[in-house]
This record gives structure tokens, C-alpha cells and sequence, in this order.
């Protein structure tokens, strides 16, 4: 995904680059997205992709020739969860025109203010149901001919240790997070906010406005959710699955034998690169 450097913050246009072909800059670049049969040409300007439509942020490959993006076609379009191939194919998964993450409450007195915001384009989309979340993967195996299911907890844990011995892939429990999840750490005192102002925090907070538990040793930069690629992955090259800022849904309590499988990895793979704009994620 390439863009300029005052263009929209994470999204931009689509080009497959071929890292054996070259890994300086754009020389590189093989095809651009939708640009079939079409020399990509290296141009240097800020604003880049402004004007320039279809906008994508992250991709994630399904195979060689297959992609699974979230997209956002024309200025008038929705967002949507779309299947690209690299002959310019763009087959329409799901629109979600009327999902909204709302806001997160401050906790406090807001006057005219609802909360920190939860929907912004960076952000991964929250408060769905476990139904639309079965929904999104029986439309996604629908499309691909292969079974994407919400892994069982055993699987998701599997998934998450990515063969380690420790309570949490990256250490025991009194390990520093910040590096690889966005959980309760000192970022959380900022909670304690300007009732006034979105997220304006209080200097010196009592103790009465900044209650929240926390690891206070630890900072991992967020308060609320970010976007993908803020934090390292794990062992299996899965990121944010240990706590990742929001709760997630698995198929079932508790199943012995869980086995991450290759169908089950890319889904979590598939999650993790595509929670942004409007995109079904839980």
C-alpha cells in the first residue's frame, strides 16, 4: 500500500511489489491495483493518491494471485470487505453501511462531549455480535472455497502461546507487554480527561479521577484501540492476540486437541491485517 506523505493517513493505492525483481524504492513494483497490464511508473510528489480511487489499506494475500481488502472504490462508496486478483477483479464480499463502534465513555461528567471516539478509520471496528462475526467467515469460505471458522478456544490459544512454555507467549505474567498488546498499563491514567475536551488529559490526576487497575511499569502507547502494525507478533507471525486492545469471539468454550491448521492461521492473520474501516472484525 503506497501513498505520499501528506495523503490519507494508512490507505492508498495497491501495488505488488517483487521483492526478488528488486527491494530499493519502487523498482520493485510489478503491477498496480486496479492497473492490469499496465507499466507502474515511480512518481515522488506529495498528495499522491488523493485523487486516485480505489483506496486500500492494509491488504492481506490469500494466495499468489488473491487478496482480501478492505476497499473503498469511488468518494461516494462504502467501505467494504473485498476479494482482489491481480486482473483487476474486485468481487464485493460485504458492505457495512450502518455499523457503528461508537464511543467509549470518559467515565466522568462530559459536557457535549460523548466519549473518546472508537469509530476512526485507523481503528478496528468493535461491538459486533458473535452472529455477524460467524456470518463474516461463512461468507468468506463462501468466496474462496475453503472453510474459514472462528477458531474454537483451544485453537485460539494454541494460536496465541505459538509454542511456548510461559504463561504468555512473550514471558510470564509479570513480563513488559508493551511491545507486543495493548493492554492496561500506565497509558491508562490519561483516562482521567478535561470533561470539557475529547482527550485532553488532567495534569497530576487524584487518585479519585485516575482509578482505573493497571500495570503501571509498563506503557504501550495506546489508550484506547490502534491500528494493525503497532505492536510486534508472536512466534506464528500472529500479532495482537494477547488481549489486542478488544475482546474476540472463539467458536466454543473449550475443545481439546486444538490444532491452528492452515485455514484457521490465515483467518487469524486475515483478522489481525484487516481491522479498519468498516471492515468485520471482532
Amino acid at each position: 500500500m503506497i501513498g505520499g506523505h501528506h495523503d490519507n493517513p494508512r490507505m492508498g493505492e495497491l501495488v505488488i511489489f517483487d521483492p526478488a525483481k528488486s527491494r530499493r524504492e519502487a523498482d520493485g513494483a510489478v503491477q498496480r491495483i486496479s492497473g492490469y497490464g499496465q507499466k507502474v511508473e515511480s512518481i515522488v510528489r506529495d498528495g499522491l493518491t488523493n485523487d486516485s480511487w480505489p483506496k486500500f489499506p492494509h491488504p492481506y494475500p490469500l494466495s499468489e494471485k488473491h487478496f482480501l481488502v478492505s476497499c473503498k472504490l469511488t468518494p461516494q462508496s462504502l467501505w467494504g470487505i473485498n476479494l482482489v486478483d491481480l486482473f483487476d477483479n474486485l468481487v464485493l464480499i460485504k458492505e457495512l453501511p450502518d455499523h457503528d463502534s461508537r464511543v467509549e465513555s470518559k467515565n466522568t461528567y462530559q459536557f457535549g462531549i460523548h466519549g473518546y471516539p472508537m469509530n476512526q478509520p485507523s481503528q478496528p471496528v468493535v461491538r459486533v455480535s458473535w452472529t455477524e462475526a460467524m456470518s463474516f467467515c461463512n461468507w468468506l469460505s463462501e468466496k474462496t472455497g475453503e472453510r474459514f471458522p472462528l477458531p474454537s478456544e483451544a485453537q485460539w490459544g494454541y494460536a496465541c502461546r505459538a509454542g511456548t512454555d510461559t504463561a504468555m507467549f512473550y514471558g510470564d505474567a509479570n513480563a513488559d507487554f508493551s511491545k507486543f498488546a495493548n493492554m492496561a498499563d500506565a497509558k491508562l491514567s490519561e483516562f482521567a480527561s478535561d470533561p470539557y475536551t475529547v482527550d485532553t488529559p488532567l495534569v497530576n490526576p487524584p487518585k479519585y479521577d485516575d482509578w482505573i487497575p493497571k500495570a503501571a511499569r509498563f506503557n504501550d502507547g495506546a489508550l484506547l484501540t490502534v491500528a494493525p502494525g503497532a505492536y510486534q507478533p508472536n512466534a506464528s507471525r500472529l500479532a495482537r492476540l494477547a488481549a489486542g486492545g478488544r475482546y474476540g469471539f472463539a467458536q466454543s468454550l473449550f475443545q481439546d486437541g486444538g490444532n491452528s491448521g492452515s485455514a484457521l492461521g490465515r483467518l487469524l492473520a486475515a483478522f489481525n491485517h484487516l481491522e479498519r474501516n468498516r471492515t468485520l472484525i471482532v
